[in-house]
């Protein structure tokens, strides 16, 4: 009994040898009719072909963890979003205007001043995009090689210049709003002093803030 247990068995292994061996038969087959070479000559030819774009790669890990530098060094508060919504401390008052004006219930002096408030806001928040812009800017000019700026410099430098442009634009509207205002409230501004400043220090005086902002 115990010597037909271990025929049973040698034959069982032998069987399950012949099935592994025309597996990996079948393997070689299959392998032997695509269209792709597997022969260690093939792979070291492969290997040399590849290393420029491989050193290429590693260039490209290091400068992006340059770039990452100053947040890996636990100064991730430098990294600051590009665009963010400034808080505008008027927002309430401006919000009140707005819901009277519709309403028809507010005089000409209030109705212009809808309008200031806008360009005052427009003019914070261009003024925080525009630093925001020079802050990013410096930071990865301050880790890129020397030579031909980056592709990812480039656009900073853009978007640098389209926030200054936008800067430029949102002290004009201010300007144009102040006149209107200044009109319609019969405030006198003093000679030789700008009008966006004297409105700018007249608003912080004379209007109330938000109370979350007062202080």
């Amino acid at each position: 009994m115990h010597a037909g247990l271990c025929r049973k068995l040698a034959r069982a292994r032998l069987n399950g040898r012949r099935a592994w061996l025309g597996l990996a038969s079948v393997r070689r087959e299959h392998l032997a009719q695509l269209p792709v070479d597997f022969s260690p000559s093939h792979f070291q030819a492969l290997q040399k072909k590849w290393a420029p774009l491989a050193g290429a790669a590693n260039s490209l890990l290091a400068g992006v963890y340059l770039s990452l530098a100053p947040m890996l060094s636990g100064h991730a508060s430098g990294f600051l979003p590009m665009t963010t919504t400034t808080p505008f401390p008027y927002a309430g008052l401006l919000d009140a205007l707005e819901t009277s004006g519709e309403s028809g219930a507010v005089d000409a002096k209030a109705a212009a001043l809808i309008p200031l408030l806008k360009a005052y806001r427009a003019t914070l928040q261009a003024a925080s995009d525009t630093t925001l812009a020079a802050d990013e800017l410096r930071r990865y000019q301050k880790y890129a090689k020397p030579g031909k700026p980056s592709a990812h410099i480039v656009q900073l430098r853009q978007k640098q210049a389209a926030a200054r442009q936008a800067s430029s634009i949102a002290r004009q509207s201010l300007i144009k709003a102040a006149a209107v205002y200044v009109r319609e409230a019969a405030i006198d501004v003093p000679e030789r002093m700008p009008l966006d400043a004297f409105i700018t220090g007249w608003i912080h005086a004379n209007l109330p803030k938000d109370a979350d902002t007062s202080a």
